[in-house]
């Protein structure tokens, strides 16, 4: 199976803004110095997990709730399971600056690798696959499949709220990866993807924490959530 290439008129503009924005916590040099690196996409791998896409399509109406509910707000679950103990939502202010701080270091990269390697979706490889989410609907994802940004923004998710609470760092990991599945199931990714986003996160996460202002922020989120002290 030949790798096809994401046809550059289904592109969303917006998406393209991204790439080569400025960063504040990563260091500015990660490509240069090649601080930050993944494979690229697998033929023999791709052609390997047709068969699994084509499979997880009949687990759409179990999961469609969690599937709809992750196009843009793939933090909350996460954050549910932070606030079990939380009787009221109590504002949280820094902890989300820290998450919105995260995400705006990770998407410049991510989507260079995805301008990279300029991945077609698995629709383009599989024929009536019909994904949850093809033009013209407003949630198509108008760039290359290749990392999956939901599963690198989940799992950097995931390891921030790990790194404040590390007591419920293997049950964040799992509500991630079961975003990341979900994207599989709505047929706009490959495992491939999947894994690429999630070692992309390690990465990024890793170099986050080797800055000072970046986990200093990190311990003044945690102070926010005094009740679970027990869980650090």
């Amino acid at each position: 199976m030949k790798l096809k290439p994401f046809p550059a008129e289904d592109w969303t503009p917006v998406f393209r803004e991204y790439i080569g924005k400025e960063l504040k916590y990563l260091p500015p040099d990660w490509l240069d110095k090649k601080l930050i690196e993944i494979l690229p996409p697998d033929e023999s791998t791709l052609k390997a997990q047709c068969a699994k896409v084509i499979a997880a399509k009949g687990e759409r109406q179990m999961r469609l709730h969690g599937i709809l509910g992750q196009v843009e707000g793939l933090h909350l679950g996460l954050m549910a399971l932070v606030r079990a103990r939380r009787p009221v939502a109590l504002d949280t202010p820094i902890t989300f600056r820290l998450l919105n701080a995260a995400n705006d270091e990770l998407l410049p990269v991510l989507f260079y690798f995805k301008t990279e390697f300029n991945a077609a979706r698995p629709s383009a490889y599989i024929k009536d696959l019909n994904p949850m989410f093809a033009r013209p609907d407003p949630n198509y994802p108008g760039h290359p499949t290749y990392p999956s940004g939901h599963a690198a923004q989940s799992r950097l998710f995931a390891l921030v709220l790990g790194a404040m609470f590390s007591k419920l760092g293997a049950d964040l990991i799992t509500l991630a990866n079961d975003v990341a599945y979900n994207r599989e199931v709505a047929g706009v990714h490959f495992e491939a993807d999947s894994e690429a986003g999630q070692d992309l996160a390690a990465k990024v996460f890793k170099l986050l924490m080797s800055n000072p202002k970046f986990a200093c922020m990190v311990s003044l989120a945690q102070a926010e959530w005094p009740e679970n002290k027990d869980l650090r």
